[in-house]
């Protein structure tokens, strides 16, 4: 199995990869679309907007941060059209206090059509500190 990243200049926070499953059989092509919010972080809604260019399924989120927080949690939310793709709310990407990342966490809406747009929220920063420097990282396939 071999992969091929792509980043293109004029898309500097989105990453292709197309991985071939085998020889010239089958290719599956997996998208990243990076959310940065800059400097010390604090809660908000909207920090960040994406608009889907057509159909696609959204896959993992995953979350980092360059300063931990400390005192409680970092929790993020991810909306489609302004609504939550986290309907349990329990699952939403979560950097616990004096860790730097999330694993992933898996959505519960999933399909976008062209149109729909994806936000970011920080829903919950440290509350001795709040961390800082985020990246937000969504996974889909077209």
């Amino acid at each position: 199995m071999s992969n091929v990243v792509v980043v293109d200049p004029q898309l500097p926070n989105q990453i292709v990869i197309t991985t071939a499953r085998a020889p010239g059989i089958q290719q599956f092509l997996h998208q990243v679309q990076v959310f940065t919010v800059p400097g010390t972080l604090s809660a908000g809604t909207g920090r960040a907007k994406f608009y889907i260019p057509g159909a696609i399924t959204l896959g993992n989120v995953r979350a980092s941060v360059a300063t931990a927080p400390v005192g409680s949690d970092i929790i993020i939310d991810v909306n489609k059209n302004g609504e939550s793709v986290f309907t349990t709310q329990s699952n939403r990407p979560k950097i616990y206090a004096g860790q730097v990342l999330v694993s992933h966490s898996t959505p519960d809406v999933t399909e976008f059509v062209e149109g729909d747009y994806i936000t970011v929220d920080v829903d919950a920063v440290g509350s001795l500190n709040p961390g800082s420097d985020l990246t937000v990282q969504i996974e889909f396939t077209p």
